[in-house]
């Protein structure tokens, strides 16, 4: 039961309510009346909102095994950034703190900057500082995560690009371009 000392669990909580309740409030009633440009983009983007919350419904109650693959992400990317705590020297990092961090600092990659450089690792570093984390070891620990967060997938990515123009008989094949 939330207590009065708890006013972000009734804050999240509530936006999840007013999410899940989204369907019920047709897209239909923006798009009556005048079709203006303002009520144009309303409609579309409340239509969207609703499929799309439709939808997770959907997975949800049907049990989908792929929200596992989203789930498993979220837990090994939240397990390297407690490693990486762990190998430069931070005693005993609380979970509920990396979690947090991990998800501010996700939400700040949202953000129009290439790959989140820079605000995600400020976001992570300043709220764990914040929550009593020393400074130097959360600086590395942070640091040393998003090398392997962002440097992880890119070294195999390019590894599978450069696999790309082989054939099946594994020579490369190279394609000849005539300019006239």
């Amino acid at each position: 039961m939330l207590g009065p000392d708890d006013p972000p669990a009734a804050i999240a909580l509530s936006a999840i309510g007013l999410t899940l309740l989204l369907p019920m409030v047709s897209h239909r009633r923006l798009a009556q009346g005048p079709r203006t440009t303002t009520r144009r983009v309303a409609s579309t983007v409340a239509a969207q909102l609703e499929l799309g919350v439709i939808e997770a419904v959907a997975l949800v109650r049907g049990r989908s095994w792929k929200l596992l693959g989203a789930f498993a992400y979220y837990a090994f990317d939240n397990a390297v950034l407690w490693a990486t705590f762990k190998t430069f020297g931070h005693a005993e990092p609380p979970i509920a703190t990396l979690v947090i961090a991990y998800l501010i600092g996700s939400a700040a990659g949202s953000l129009p900057v290439p790959a989140g450089l820079g605000v995600v690792e400020g976001g992570m570093i300043g709220l764990l500082v914040l929550f009593g984390a020393p400074v130097i070891c959360t600086g590395i620990a942070v640091l040393a995560y998003r090398a392997v967060s962002t440097g992880m997938p890119l070294a195999l990515g390019g590894v599978a690009f450069l696999t790309l123009r082989r054939g099946a008989d594994g020579a490369r094949h190279r394609k000849l371009v005539t300019t006239l």
